[in-house]
Formats: C-alpha cells, structure tokens, sequence
C-alpha cells in the first residue's frame, strides 16, 4: 500500500529526463522507471550499442526516448555554437532541447570551446544525484524550492517532506514553465530567487 500511494507521487508527464550511463544495468533500470512515469529520456552513455538497444526496448513498449551520445561533440572539430548545434541535432531535434544543453558551452580558451557539464562525474557518480536524505536530516538554513506550474515534479504532497527536513524553506511555483522553469520563464525565474536573496 505504501508503494502504491508512493509510486503516485512520480508523474514525470512533459519532462525531459537526461540520464547518463544509460548502458550501465542501474543508468537502464533509472530509464525505464522514468519513462514509465510519463518523461522523455535522453539516453546517454559509453556503450553505444547498449544506448541503442535500450531506446529500441522502450520504443517497443511506447515510451519516449532518444539516444545521446556527447561524445559527438567534438570540439577540436567543432569552432562555434552554430557547429555544435547542428553535431546535436543528428540526434536531439527539440531546439528549446539543444538550447538548453547548449548552455553549458564555454571557451576553454579563445581557440576551444568545452562543456561545462562534468560528464565523467555525471556517469560515475550519478547515482547519489536522487539519494533520499537520512530520515533525521534537518537543514535549519533558509532554503527556497522553485517548482515549475506546468511541471509535476514537485507535488503539494512532497510538502510535508521538504518541511520536514528544511523547516525554513519558502515553496514558489513559477508559473508557463515545467522543468527547465529557469529557461522557460527566466524573468519569473529571476525575481523570485532575487526577492529571496533579498529577503
């Protein structure tokens, strides 16, 4: 029963899911529970014959994904954003996609551009991205949690919880935005992170 009212609190309708390490077992099972759940996954990793088969295993069951490799993203090819782009568009056709991973584009120096994205943590490491907090953790700090109002990721239930372990924290939901709410709405974005720097 507890699972049962738990696994309704994971509706990822209308998100975007990247996952990296995708060809590893656990990046797989992450995958497919988030698809299962409503979101389009990216699916990122080393093995490229596993990222495929994945992506022809989800299709088969009609869930959304794409397959993603970054290493596409050769920047001793590539010399400017309009490059990288269109090396990200053979397999990411969203451009509201393509412009939000491109913002993590920077020039190493004024020669080479680099991904601000640690890609080698990410797929090592990625695992205790999603850890649950320790059932007595308590952050006493003022803390503020955006939610997207078109964006079910953050659940009037999850209130409790997030009180729970952060006493202090303020909940404001960004309106004509879902995940990405800081590239969906910047100015709604904005104003309310500055008014709770400022608060």
């Amino acid at each position: 029963m507890l699972m049962t009212k738990r696994s309704n609190y994971f509706n990822f309708k209308g998100v975007n899911a990247f996952v990296t390490g995708a060809s590893g077992h656990l990046g797989q099972t992450i995958s497919e529970a988030l698809a299962e759940h409503g979101a389009k996954v990216y699916l990122n990793g080393r093995n490229s014959k596993k990222i495929d088969l994945l992506h022809r295993k989800l299709n088969k069951r009609s869930l959304k994904s794409e397959p993603v490799i970054i290493d596409i993203l050769d920047f001793n090819k590539i010399k400017n954003r309009k490059e990288a782009d269109e090396a990200l568009a053979v397999q990411i056709k969203e451009l509201s996609t393509r412009q939000f991973l491109l913002k993590n584009l920077y020039w190493k120096n004024p020669e080479q551009l680099g991904l601000r994205v640690n890609i080698e943590v990410l797929q090592t490491k990625g695992t205790t991205i999603g850890k649950s907090l320790a059932k007595n953790t308590v952050c006493k700090l003022p803390t503020l949690f955006l939610a997207g109002g078109n964006s079910q990721y953050i659940l009037p239930e999850d209130h409790l919880l997030i009180k729970k372990h952060f006493p202090k924290a303020a909940l404001v939901t960004i309106p004509k935005a879902g995940h990405w709410l800081h590239a969906e709405n910047p100015l709604d974005f904005s104003k309310a992170v500055l008014q709770f720097l400022e608060g």
